[in-house]
């Protein structure tokens, strides 16, 4: 049975949806074509998603401690410092923050698993920001 356009439509906003949510986004615009679709979805707010993400007292949560452009990599096309499933332990480099032409190390202070990088590479953070989660 062929579906129809209004469940492709109703399937691919769904989808986005998801994704939106799982990445913390309050709003996504998507286009192809001549189609685009845009959601705004409703804040439930920081707290409320990451107590809904990451329940229990076994993640610890990495925040940025400035405003800057985050860097997984100290140039573009080296290996990232970290990635999902990384072990840290204390003093491991994570990332770079560069904030007035200054690059600012983000070390590890506990020892555990990275289980989610939240920030993209080169996209504007600011302080108090979650950066990483990290299972101890």
């Amino acid at each position: 049975m062929k579906k129809d356009r209004f469940s492709e439509i109703e399937e691919e906003v769904s989808r986005f949806s998801e994704t939106a949510e799982r990445m913390g986004l309050s709003e996504l615009s998507v286009g192809k074509g001549k189609r685009f679709i845009r959601l705004l979805l409703e804040e439930k707010g920081i707290e409320t998603r990451e107590k809904e993400r990451w329940p229990g007292d076994n993640y610890q949560k990495i925040l940025s401690p400035l405003e800057g452009i985050f860097y997984r990599s100290a140039r573009p096309g080296d290996a990232y410092y970290v990635e999902i499933g990384s072990s840290v332990t204390p003093g491991l480099t994570l990332a770079l923050i560069e904030a007035m032409k200054v690059f600012n190390e983000i070390k590890s202070e506990i020892a555990g698993k990275i289980v989610e990088i939240l920030p993209i590479n080169g996209k504007n953070v600011q302080k108090g920001d979650l950066l990483f989660v990290v299972e101890i």
